[in-house]
């Protein structure tokens, strides 16, 4: 547990390089205010290596029977320096003044302070958060929906997409017990499970496996010429996931269970618009979520014994 605590405290502080050049650029890091590690402890700039993964997805692209195959397949790139497969970067940057704070990133990972010993021997405090390598490429997906012209085809990949989020959070409830094992509190756990990179791995493959199944969604859509429906109908006692909450991303992915249906303007919700009470299904922990922010784990379910038989395990 206490080599677990001295890892996680090294991702909270870093030192800048600054004596050596960025491997990408060749300039020095001096000076530089937006950087990005890999997990292989490799820094770059974050403009050189969003470029580099740019070019390296556009070169390994290959179009083959109109479907669109990257070599991203995995959600990995390889380090320009020791050729490691890497599925999530550390982006450290810089506030500029007189904002403290960065903008949001949808599709990135919680800001977190983090403190950086600079080229003149300073300590300063930057922004970190962890990007995936969609991310980078702007989320192009690992098969354009666009591309597919069947209807088969489509709700095929969907299905493939929904194993991609049941995945996920399989590995998030796995990654919650792991990291109750060193704290002890719900709002412990919570905050150490904000911040671990394995655990946003695991959310950011979340994030990108939803975007490519609402997606697919749209694309069926166009195909069948049928409207998407307004959305699904929750109810008290309705098994759900919680998805897209910008402000909490630590519960994104945790399963759970609608205690309550809260109609807006009443003691429960003052917002104009319904909200749902969730019990989550780890920490003994309850939310009150807007039906954006949350799926059925029946969907996914049903989905899944669709992929034991298109795969006939």
């Amino acid at each position: 547990r206490h080599q677990q605590f001295v890892r996680q405290w090294l991702r909270w502080s870093t030192r800048c390089p600054s004596a050596t050049p960025s491997l990408i650029c060749c300039e020095p890091f001096a000076g530089k205010t937006d950087l990005v590690t890999m997990k292989c402890n490799h820094y770059f700039c974050f403009e050189c290596l969003k470029g580099e993964v740019s070019s390296w997805s556009d070169l390994k692209n290959m179009t083959t029977r109109g479907t669109m195959i990257s070599s991203l397949h995995d959600g990995s790139f390889p380090c320009p320096v020791c050729r490691k497969k890497c599925t999530l970067f550390e982006r450290i940057q810089r506030p500029t003044t007189p904002s403290p704070t960065l903008s949001p990133e949808p599709e990135g990972g919680p800001f977190r302070n983090v403190s950086v010993e600079e080229a003149d021997g300073t300590v300063a405090t930057w922004l970190a958060n962890y990007c995936s390598v969609q991310a980078f490429t702007g989320l192009a997906p690992y098969i354009n929906p666009d591309n597919l012209d069947t209807l088969e085809k489509l709700q095929e990949h969907q299905t493939i997409f929904q194993f991609g989020l049941f995945a996920a959070r399989d590995e998030l409830e796995k990654a919650w017990k792991r990291v109750a094992t060193v704290h002890k509190t719900p709002e412990a756990i919570a905050e150490a499970f904000k911040w671990d990179r394995d655990v946003e791995d695991a959310r950011a493959v979340l994030r990108h496996a939803d975007a490519r199944v609402t997606g697919c969604q749209k694309s069926i859509s166009r195909v069948t010429r049928q409207q998407i429906g307004s959305g699904v109908s929750f109810g008290v006692q309705s098994d759900v996931w919680v998805c897209g909450v910008v402000t909490r991303p630590e519960y994104n992915g945790l399963e759970g269970k609608i205690t309550a249906v809260l109609p807006p303007k009443t003691d429960g919700n003052k917002s104009d618009v319904t909200r749902y009470r969730v019990a989550l299904s780890v920490g003994s922990i309850e939310l009150s979520l807007r039906a954006e922010n949350l799926r059925l784990t029946s969907a996914a379910n049903q989905l899944i014994s669709q992929i034991a038989t298109l795969f006939q395990f």
